[in-house]
Order: structure tokens, then sequence, then C-alpha cells
């Protein structure tokens, strides 16, 4: 029984560990295109993590029987089909790229650090986890700035109109956003709640500070503990299959003249800059051999359009599995549900698929509130306007 608690908390201070090294790294060396072994000991401490898993469960671990079990099933059917149809273009084409097993392997250890953090660790310890998590996040932002940078001049530079804000951080919103969206449902203390609220605002993202005012406001109007059918969800995947296909036939070239009478912006303008990279693939007529071989053909890291990318490289079919399988992570609660539609929009907008941190962190927030007794945590909601009831 001791050991069991020495290991927990060896695991804890993994977990807290990996996230405080990513969060320094990212603000000292990452922004800076700096790639060292200190960049990379957060995979050390994440692996050691899963190490110390193994020896806590000592092979009585049973998916079906965890916590998560389900959802982890489906990603690894997702990540062997996205594998199998890749390697079936890699064939035809006579051609394959490194990509493909990097963006599958991060998808995999996404969840499956997720799963070990919630087979090991309670509610209490998870919350604490992220209060730490935060707090480093933002020390990692204010580097990333410079302290110096936080004055009265560069405050007044800050233009929504424009989208520009010399605090906007591409590196901190991911995490910014996710634990707004853990202490928007964990109202316990709401002075997380705030800080987490300001830190998404401070980033600069406008997805993100859209959605965190949403999750603010959200338990004011509706039940967000109620569930929808399992009918709509999988509509609302089909949603997204064809959102992605209307935007993938909007940002075509042809209907530049259509996209600005909708939009007010160029193609360029509005994706910043996207657009050109998809319109550089059709204009050589690509051809898939795999996932990530668009991004491989241009000779970078991402094309930064998930949905857009999964649809050219995969087939509708690979975007009709992804979208299913995300989805059904949910179980129909209705935060989650809502969490979810914002990963999408930035799914189809900008890129995450691979960012194995951010959905580790992603994946325990659902987890927590799907399988956690999370009573406690829940804070006092808003009763006075909560006017749509749901079941």
């Amino acid at each position: 029984m001791l050991k069991t608690i020495k290991i927990k908390k060896i695991i804890f201070f993994l977990f807290v560990a990996t996230y405080i090294i990513r969060s320094i790294t990212d603000g000292l060396f990452v922004v800076n295109d700096i790639n060292n072994f200190m960049v990379s000991s957060k995979y050390i401490t994440m692996f050691l993590a899963i190490i110390f898993f193994f020896m806590l469960k000592r092979g009585k671990l049973k998916l079906s029987k965890s916590c998560f079990g389900n959802e982890m099933k489906r990603m690894l059917f997702l990540v062997i089909s996205f594998f199998v149809i890749s390697l079936l273009f890699a064939i035809i084409e006579q051609n394959i790229t490194i990509n493909t097993f990097t963006i599958l392997i991060k998808m995999i250890l996404g969840i499956f650090f997720a799963f070990i953090i919630l087979n090991t660790l309670d509610i209490d310890e998870i919350y604490n986890a992220m209060k730490i998590i935060l707090i480093f996040a933002i020390i990692g932002y204010i580097i990333e700035i410079g302290i110096e940078n936080f004055n009265i001049e560069n405050i007044a530079l800050i233009n929504y109109a424009k989208s520009y804000s010399p605090f906007e951080s591409s590196y901190f919103a991911g995490i910014a956003l996710s634990t707004c969206a853990f202490f928007s449902y964990f109202r316990k203390e709401k002075k997380w709640l705030i800080l987490s609220i300001l830190f998404t605002i401070c980033t600069f993202k406008r997805l993100s500070i859209l959605f965190a005012i949403v999750l603010l406001f959200l338990p004011w109007f509706i039940n967000i503990d109620g569930k929808i059918d399992k009918k709509y969800i999988v509509l609302i995947s089909v949603l997204f299959v064809f959102f992605t296909i209307g935007y993938y036939w909007i940002l075509q070239e042809n209907n530049e003249n259509l996209f600005y009478d909708i939009f007010n912006e160029t193609q360029t303008q509005f994706t910043m800059t996207r657009s050109d990279r998809l319109h550089e693939l059709i204009n050589e007529n690509f051809q898939s051999y795999g996932l990530g071989s668009a991004a491989n053909e241009l000779g970078l890291e991402l094309i930064e359009m998930d949905l857009i990318e999964i649809y050219m490289e995969l087939t509708i079919v690979g975007l009709i599995l992804f979208c299913l399988t995300y989805w059904s992570m949910t179980s129909g609660q209705i935060y989650c549900c809502i969490f979810m539609a914002y990963q999408f929009f930035n799914f189809l907008t900008s890129h995450s698929i691979g960012g194995n941190f951010s959905w580790t962190i992603n994946f325990i927030i659902i987890g927590s509130i799907l399988y956690k007794n999370v009573k406690e945590y829940k804070g006092t909601r808003p009763k006075f306007l909560n006017i749509i009831k749901m079941r």
C-alpha cells in the first residue's frame, strides 16, 4: 500500500514536471527556434511516468475496465486505420514520409498520457496539478514576451479591429484555453477561473478569447452537465465533414472573389497565408502518400489546416473516421461537446492534431468530467438565467 502511494506521488510529480519543463523551455528556446536536450527532456519525464504507471499496475491493466479505456481503444482503432490508409497511398505512390509516423505516435502519446493520469490520480490531485501547470504556463509566457515589454505603451498598441497585440502568443494560447476550460467547469476556487481567462485574453487568439467568454457565462444559460443523444453526436460529426469539404471548396483559387464577398477579406488575409499552401498543392497536382505528406511536399512541418489536410491525404474515409472518433469521446456530455466544438473549429482553421501535450490536457478535462466524482469541484453554478434545460 505504501509503495502504491509513493508511485502515485512520483507520477504526479512527473506529470507536473513535464508541463513545467514544456512551459519554461517553450518560453526560453522553442520561440527562438532552438532545439536542445532541455527542450526534449519533457519526453523523458513523460516516459518515466509511463514506466512507473506499468509498475503500479503490474500487468493488471484492462482497457475495458479502466477510466477512459473505451476512448483509448477508439483512438487506437483510428491510428491503425490512418496507418493502413497511409500505407496504401505510400505503396501506390512509391513514396513515404516520416511525418506519418510522427503524427500517429503523437496522437497515441497524447491520449495515453491522459489515460495514465486519469487512472492514477484522483480529482483532488488533478485539480492541484492543473493549478501548478497554469502558474508555470504563465511564467513561460512572460519569459516569451519579456517582462520588460509589459508596459503602458505596448498595452496602448493592442488593436482588436486589426487583430494585433504585442502580447500575442501562439505557443501558450493552447494551454491557456485548456486551463480556462478546466477551471470554467471546475469552479471550486474562482481565482483560478479568473486567472485562466485573463491568461487566455493575453495570448490574444480571437477564437480562444471568444470561447473563454462563452465558457464563463455558459452555466448561466444551459445545464452544462446535461447530455445529448448519440444520434446528434453522429450528426455533428457529419456536419464537420461537410464543413471541411465546403471550406476546402471556398478556398480554391477560382473562388477568390466569392470568398471576398462573403468574408470581406482575401483568402490569404483570412487564413493568414495558409490558403497559399493549399493553392500550391493543388497547382502541383498533389498526390497523397500518407498522413503528413502534404506538408512534406511543401518542405514544411505542417500546413496548419488539420481537417483539410486529413481530407486531402486520407480521403473522405479518413476524415469521417477522425470526426466520429473524436466526437464519440464526449459521450454526449454538453460541456465536453462545446469544448470539442472549439477544438474542431481549431482543426478546421489551424493545427493541433500532432500537439500531444495539448491533447493530454484536453483528454484529462474530458475524462475528469465523464469519469471522476467531481461534485465538490463544480463550485457554485449560476442559476437565475438557466433558461435552456437539457436532459
